[in-house]
């Protein structure tokens, strides 16, 4: 007696392997979307840091005063001197703290208000994700990114 090999997959095991790939498809969804979530604000946070620096040269670079300003809602904010370098809009659900206004001195590249000494922080948060981060800028205009209580790890804690 011969007996025919046969090759492939039964309709059975296929339905097998397309059912365990969906369960783990469902368990994985929901943490790919939150890492996606901590990386866009990380993102948009880096993208702020690097605009208050450039606020900061951009006032010794045309030896005017640059003022750095987030709207009343801080769904954006703006680098504005003698013309506006930039005005950014923020993602949807991320926000920064609203109101604040530093204008950056063109000779002493400090921030005018703070040059004795106070420290401006501006905040970030995302309705997608739990932890915030912070932007602080010293008296002397340099800028640090921190994570308030140590809430978004792989930040120094403020």
């Amino acid at each position: 007696m011969h007996r025919a090999h046969s090759s492939g997959f039964s309709l059975i095991e296929l339905m097998v392997v397309v059912a365990v790939l969906a369960i783990v498809a469902a368990v994985a969804s929901p943490s790919i979307s939150s890492i996606l979530a901590r990386r866009r604000m990380e993102g948009v946070a880096r993208e702020l840091n690097v605009d208050l620096q450039y606020a900061r040269s951009q006032a010794a670079t045309d030896n005017v005063s640059v003022t750095f300003s987030t709207t009343t809602d801080g769904t954006a904010y703006s680098i504005t001197g003698n013309q506006t370098y930039k005005t950014v809009t923020l993602p949807s659900g991320i926000t920064v703290t609203s109101g604040v206004s530093l204008v950056f001195d063109s000779l002493r590249g400090c921030v005018t208000t703070s040059c004795t000494g106070n420290d401006t922080t501006i905040g970030m948060s995302s309705t997608a994700t739990s932890g915030t981060l912070q932007s602080t800028v010293n008296a002397l205009g340099r800028v640090s990114m921190c994570s308030p209580s140590g809430s978004f790890g792989g930040y120094p804690s403020c």
